[in-house]
């Protein structure tokens, strides 16, 4: 259950921080993008983190 409640999160900041990207200002865009790469690098680690188990 963790695990799809983890996505959604993934899946809403990623989507909030695209239209941070689209629609902000150059200073909301840079969290926009630090927002995105976050996402993506936690949904990574967890991953990582299986295959070493």
């Amino acid at each position: 259950m963790g695990k799809v409640i983890k996505k959604i999160i993934v899946w809403v900041v990623i989507l909030l921080g695209i239209t941070q990207v689209v629609a902000g200002e150059p200073p909301v865009k840079a969290v926009g993008v630090v927002l995105i790469l976050a996402m993506i690098f936690w949904d990574n680690a967890g991953r990582l983190k299986k295959k070493n188990d």
